[in-house]
């Protein structure tokens, strides 16, 4: 009896001890991988935006330029580009709210894609918010490349934010966490009015 309650004594000790070495390992890992790069906080005339300091970022300051924000990491060769786009007044409605169908008129004059190009996923307007606006997302996967085109649409409907994220298809899976916490810490700024 005496011997019985030590071996189980002893098999207790060995799990519990066991336990505590993969959580400690788990929560060093999980610091290792939230710290790795520090954050940095950006801002343009309309956006604020945070990114890893391993990533650069490219604001646009003149009106020819396609894009507001060009975020790009030289390590994965991903990159997200933010732009505001009017759309013209004969795409400007939304037929019964078929964002499917505004994406598609939008693609047909602006695809960044190739030919060749395979919708992977869609994801229904508003399951993603992007600069706290509902959007409609598509995965694509482009000569080797995953490419996730979204479309945050403005008060109104009348223009929207195009964010066009791409990484190599085999990297997609590591880089993907980093690229929608920059693209999901996007909000837009808040106008201050003047004090009487």
């Amino acid at each position: 009896m005496h011997i019985t309650l030590i071996t189980i004594t002893t098999t207790i000790i060995i799990h519990l001890v066991m336990i505590f070495f993969l959580l400690s390992n788990q929560n060093s890992f999980g610091q290792q991988d939230n710290h790795a790069e520090s954050w940095i906080i950006g801002e343009s005339d309309k956006l604020n935006f945070k990114y890893p300091s391993n990533w650069s970022v490219n604001v646009s300051d003149s009106r020819f330029d396609n894009y507001e924000l060009l975020f790009f990491d030289l390590s994965s060769n991903a990159s997200i580009q933010l732009s505001e786009e009017a759309i013209s007044s004969m795409n400007k409605i939304l037929m019964g709210n078929e964002t499917q169908n505004y994406m598609d008129i939008y693609m047909m004059s602006n695809s960044p894609l190739s030919s060749t190009a395979k919708k992977i996923e869609t994801y229904p307007k508003g399951k993603v918010s992007i600069a706290e606006l509902p959007a409609y997302s598509e995965l694509y996967l482009d000569r080797g490349f995953a490419v996730l085109i979204s479309l945050a649409f403005l008060e109104g409907k009348e223009s929207h934010y195009t964010i066009i994220a791409a990484s190599p298809s085999y990297l997609y899976d590591n880089v993907e966490p980093t690229m929608f916490e920059i693209i999901t810490s996007i909000t837009t700024k808040t106008v201050q009015k003047p004090l009487d």
